[in-house]
């Protein structure tokens, strides 16, 4: 067990005992055979390492983890301070290596602002389960677009229309099935003006009916401007 953090409580993926204790000692060695750089240096050379392992286990339940891999990173920085100002106060050292900060209070950085990425500061991605025995290919076009912003057997635009449209066609205002055919229009008309807002999906006899229509409308327009009354 590692400061109170209990491993066999929940099935939750986590970062391996086996694995914490591996970083924490490859990070405590870094430090110490780096007492001679300069901070900046020992900033750049430590960023890269604790960037990439807290990468690789953002996926899975970390936050403790972290906060405790932060914790043992002060005192192996705390050490190294003392190892180089062995006749100065803990208070004035600190003073001296960490600073205020706007994203924390105290950090391990430089007067310039060159500041050490703790583990805490990368951004837990949990995955959602997927329901029961979905498939990207079980024609659940809506859920999938929901879950994955975009979905494998669709372009980009289609899936990001299907998602807005909550799964329905813009004319007819019925589900999208697995085999039905998809076409996008522009509300505009205009093919050029590809924006999302002046996009929607239809299915494509309702696409080929809504332009049956303005086909219709834009004669009788054109009838009505030439003095012609059509009853």
């Amino acid at each position: 067990m590692l400061m109170g953090i209990r491993w066999d409580t929940k099935p939750s993926a986590r970062p391996r005992k086996q694995a914490v204790k591996r970083h924490i000692r490859e990070v405590g060695e870094h430090i110490r055979k780096r007492r001679s750089v300069s901070q900046d240096q020992l900033i750049r050379e430590l960023n890269p390492i604790i960037r990439g392992w807290s990468a690789y286990y953002r996926t899975v339940v970390s936050t403790r983890v972290f906060a405790y891999c932060d914790s043992i990173l002060w005192f192996q920085l705390m050490r190294w301070v003392k190892r180089r100002h062995h006749q100065e106060s803990t208070r004035r050292a600190v003073n001296k290596y960490w600073h205020q900060t706007e994203t924390r209070r105290w950090m391990f950085a430089t007067a310039e602002g060159k500041e050490l990425h703790l583990h805490q500061k990368t951004t837990i991605q949990q995955y959602v389960k997927v329901k029961g025995r979905a498939s990207p290919y079980d024609g659940n076009w809506f859920y999938w677009s929901q879950r994955l912003k975009s979905h494998p057997m669709m372009k980009k635009t289609k899936a990001r229309l299907l998602q807005k449209q909550h799964g329905i066609c813009r004319w007819c205002e019925l589900l999208f099935k697995m085999e039905d055919i998809m076409e996008v229009d522009h509300l505009d008309r205009d093919r050029n003006n590809n924006d999302l807002s002046n996009l929607m999906l239809l299915h494509r006899h309702c696409h080929d009916e809504r332009h049956a229509k303005l086909v219709d409308a834009d004669k009788l327009h054109k009838l009505a401007n030439a003095g012609i009354n059509i009853k």
